[in-house]
């Protein structure tokens, strides 16, 4: 109810605001109710997130319901294109916009490399209340992890990016996530769209930073991907 009071000050402030959802299989077959509620609170654009396995949650609650979360995405998608309504869905609009210009790339070792700021080291730092830092996820920073000490690579009061970036445990880190990069490369085809996954899930789905493809990369990226580009395919085989 707080947040039902909180979007109608907003409406009525006429403040532009987005939701960010969490869809669970409960969800999927209420597509359109999901869509309709947020219309009607008068939300610009909707995000959906899903509980992830991560940590000590150890199981996400879509494994095992992944024709439906595919069926979900394919109504979103036509109730955005039907309704009129202004809603955008953040996942499909994020397809479109990579179908239409995929990830920007930049040369590491001769090779060009689509950009994932969750495989580029200090693209994103995370910092602990205490001062540790970590890169890379960062769902990474104080998981427990013998092989990679807990995905700490320095403090912010003695330590500094560049001499973090020159130990062993950096240099571990950073070859796992290369290796799983690579594997990406390898066995999926929509590796120039998404330049890697997100190393986390990665090693929280299948226990391997260097491992490929994951329940995220399909719930979050392949499923929206594949409807919006089969909406365009379709369009355009009917002129």
């Amino acid at each position: 109810m707080r947040a039902l009071r909180g979007m109608a000050r907003l409406r009525a402030h006429d403040i532009a605001f987005h939701a960010i959802a969490v869809v669970t299989a409960a969800s999927f077959a209420q597509a359109d109710a999901f869509f309709d509620f947020f219309v009607e609170q008068g939300v610009s654009e909707l995000g959906c997130n899903y509980d992830e396995a991560e940590g000590l949650h150890e199981h996400s609650s879509l494994a095992g319901h992944e024709p439906a979360h595919a069926a979900f995405v394919a109504r979103l998608l036509e109730r955005s294109i039907e309704s009129g309504s202004g809603l955008r869905v953040r996942e499909l609009a994020m397809a479109l916009r990579l179908i239409s210009q995929p990830l920007p790339t930049y040369r590491w070792q001769g090779q060009a490399w689509p950009e994932n700021a969750q495989t580029l080291p200090f693209a994103l730092i995370t910092v602990a209340h205490n001062g540790d830092f970590s890169s890379f996820s960062p769902e990474l920073l104080g998981q427990p992890s013998a092989e990679f000490g807990n995905f700490i690579l320095g403090n912010v009061a003695t330590d500094g990016y560049f001499d973090s970036a020159r130990s062993e445990r950096f240099e571990r880190l950073w070859g796992a996530i290369v290796r799983g990069t690579r594997e990406c490369e390898r066995s999926c085809a929509h590796y120039g769209f998404c330049g890697g996954g997100a190393p986390a899930n990665k090693l929280y789905e299948n226990g391997d930073l260097a491992s490929g493809e994951t329940l995220y990369c399909r719930t979050m990226l392949k499923r929206p991907f594949d409807a919006v580009l089969a909406r365009l395919e379709a369009l355009n085989a009917n002129g």
